[in-house]
């Protein structure tokens, strides 16, 4: 399982990554979640997940 938090002063990055035999996941085989500024924004599916957010503007763009 690996857990990641970074800041840049306009965000907080918080990542959370489970693997299938990880202690302590979530449901099924693991899951991955992204929050940004204590909002969940990951779609909790396995592989990769990835938040896209303008730095100009702070808009939020998901894709999986």
């Amino acid at each position: 399982m690996l857990f990641v938090r970074s800041s840049t002063g306009q965000f907080i990055f918080e990542v959370r990554s489970e693997g299938c035999n990880d202690p302590g996941k979530g449901k099924g085989c693991g899951q991955g979640y992204i929050w940004v500024n204590g909002k969940d924004l990951s779609r909790h599916r396995r592989g990769v997940n990835v938040v896209v957010i303008d730095g100009r503007n702070g808009e939020i763009k998901l894709f999986c």
